[in-house]
């Protein structure tokens, strides 16, 4: 406590005293008077604080939901892409020749790789890549390379129908892949490997609606399973990721807001961390004008 608080607390009883007896109860009558309008301005404003700051929580964890249920959406729709293509009768008849043995002829390659060139979403995609069981490729576009066999011998065991998401932090690239199986016996006659570029859910980013917190310090990242940032950007994610939970929710971090959703697709996590300050901003400026 400081010295004049001190001294204005010894003060104050000796001033009081001092004072002529009319002049003591009206000092009495105005405390007693102004002590309900205190007190019920004070319950008003902390019931505004937190219904406020309740509110902008929610506004931000429903930003949060919409956003990992647009990259879900966005996931689901490239392994619909790659479950049509490995069905499709060109490159069933490309695989299946080369599984059996069969020379496949310039019109029949020709063939396949149109059936893969049709599904090309440059918007989307880097390349779709086929792979032989022999580890032969054929890729559009044809001009780029692609160095993922050993990826794909790797994930031989326990490689089920269902896709695989891979971040290559080396190659800055993800990869979605899945094995091809014959429409016929079901026996498994090669893989797809579709390439995609993080800024595709970068892009995402751009259209999540938190008003501006993420403007004035606030941050927001993609990590894969392992803890790897995919896109975008978070400071201290090395401390902030083992304190969160294993599904979605918020948690409080120091002097900073963190919400997290769950990509049940490709069990992803995006992350957006804000510094309660900046949350609560427009909570502060509201209650400095009203005040």
């Amino acid at each position: 406590m400081s010295t004049n608080m001190k001294r204005f607390q010894r003060e104050l009883p000796r001033w009081f005293l001092r004072l002529h007896v009319s002049s003591q109860n009206l000092v009495i009558y105005l405390a007693l008077a102004l002590l309900p309008v205190l007190t019920i301005t004070i319950v008003v404003v902390t019931v505004f604080y937190h219904s406020m700051r309740d509110q902008i929580k929610r506004s931000i964890s429903n930003s949060m939901m919409l956003l990992s249920l647009n990259m879900d959406g966005l996931a689901t729709r490239i392994e619909d892409t790659s479950t049509t293509i490995v069905n499709s009768e060109r490159v069933q008849g490309y695989l299946l020749s080369a599984f059996e043995n069969v020379h496949v002829s310039r019109p029949e390659l020709f063939s396949a790789e149109q059936g893969i060139a049709i599904f090309f979403d440059s918007t989307l995609m880097r390349s779709i890549a086929l792979y032989d069981l022999d580890g032969n490729l054929l890729q559009f576009p044809m001009a780029l390379s692609n160095e993922w066999l050993w990826v794909v011998s790797h994930q031989n065991d326990g490689f089920h129908h269902r896709p695989i998401w891979i971040n290559d932090t080396e190659g800055k690239l993800i990869h979605v892949l899945r094995p091809v199986e014959s429409t016929r016996n079901y026996n498994r006659i090669g893989f797809l490997d579709i390439t995609l570029y993080p800024e595709v859910f970068k892009r995402q980013f751009v259209d999540m609606d938190v008003g501006k917190p993420l403007d004035k310090g606030g941050e927001i990242a993609l990590f894969d399973e392992c803890g790897n940032i995919i896109a975008g950007f978070l400071q201290n994610s090395s401390q902030i990721l083992p304190l969160l939970g294993n599904e979605s929710g918020m948690e409080v971090v120091g002097s900073t807001y963190v919400f997290y959703q769950k990509i049940p697709t490709m069990n992803w996590i995006v992350v957006c961390a804000i510094p309660w300050r900046t949350a609560l901003l427009p909570v502060f400026r509201l209650m400095g004008f009203v005040l």
